[in-house]
């Protein structure tokens, strides 16, 4: 059967009209310029010897196309699953990716509430120990104000030993209350101590997530459009606008005693390796594609907004200012 080549996608073969022999007698010879009449025939010979093998390589050209559009409708369908398979991957590990991210989140607000909790509970025993150190002031003064009316009332009567007995009992009851105030004091520096150690395990769980989204953020796999809230910002807090970001801010999370990474770096290596995310080119660049459409122009601004800040604090370092 026979194909039609507008369904096969290439052009009809062009067909070469080739010259008659009774061109030879019709052509106007001059008998001083025009050849013998062998010759001619000759050139219109090679003539249509040369169309001959044009029609030929044409003819071949045009199977190999045919053969070469065949192929290609073969391997359409194989190449479609293979896009559908990498499609599939890609979606499943954005999936993963996403749900990291979600179970980060929710264990740094659970640490959040946690210290909240806990801080409440602090002030609340504070609060009890204060009022009832008070009473126990209280009472140490009203017990002694009696005592001494009424070894006034009695001074008279009593002799030297009484007053001896009673000074003994004023000595053993401060030291009483002074064994009492020295335990409530170590109970105090026990819960201080506690409470500092609670806060820096949460600086260093903050740092190592700032540091964990960005190798997510600068890695090659896909992820979902992220939000605002869900990028790296070098603030100890949570932000939801760009105005939120200042510059002393800035300087205590990148500066701060607490944060180990980089190791062993200078203030100025520190900026320059923010630089590197944070600089507008770059972001814009490998990161802004990652925003959600309707926040990229709000994430812009804050990314702008911490290198300008960042630049500021690279040029007061190198004039020899003090980032503390």
């Amino acid at each position: 059967m026979q194909r039609d080549h507008r369904s096969a996608g290439v052009l009809p073969a062009k067909r070469y009209d080739l010259p008659k022999f009774e061109e030879l007698n019709s052509t106007p010879r001059n008998p001083t310029t025009t050849p013998p009449a062998l010759a001619r025939e000759e050139q219109i010979f090679m003539e249509q010897l040369a169309h001959l093998n044009m029609h030929r390589d044409f003819r071949k050209t045009l199977v190999d196309a045919r053969k070469c559009t065949e192929r290609a409708r073969e391997v359409a369908p194989l190449l479609s699953q293979e896009r559908e398979k990498k499609v599939e991957i890609a979606h499943i590990r954005a999936q993963e990716e996403q749900r990291l991210m979600a179970e980060a989140e929710i264990a740094a607000q659970r640490q959040a509430e946690e210290k909240k909790k806990a801080d409440t509970l602090s002030r609340i025993r504070m609060r009890k120990l204060k009022d009832q150190l008070r009473e126990e002031r209280k009472l140490f003064a009203l017990a002694h104000e009696t005592a001494r009316r009424r070894d006034e009332a009695r001074a008279k009567a009593n002799s030297a030993q009484r007053q001896a007995q009673e000074l003994k009992a004023r000595k053993e009851r401060a030291n009483r209350a002074t064994a009492k105030l020295a335990a409530m004091r170590d109970a105090f520096n026990r819960e201080k101590a506690a409470r500092d150690q609670e806060e820096k395990n949460q600086l260093c769980a903050r740092f190592t997530l700032y540091d964990a989204k960005w190798e997510a953020l600068k890695g090659p796999d896909e992820l979902p459009p992220l939000y605002f809230k869900q990028l790296p910002w070098p603030i100890l807090a949570d932000i939801n606008t760009a105005d939120e970001i200042t510059l002393q801010a800035m300087k205590t999370f990148i500066f701060h005693p607490e944060r180990l990474s980089p190791i062993g770096k200078s203030p100025k290596e520190r900026l320059r390796l923010e630089l590197l995310k944070w600089h507008p080119d770059k972001f814009n660049a490998k990161i802004l594609g990652r925003i959600a459409q309707e926040q990229q122009a709000h994430v812009q601004e804050a990314a702008g907004r911490v290198a300008r800040f960042l630049n500021e604090m690279l040029a007061e370092v190198e004039a020899g200012g003090d980032m503390a």
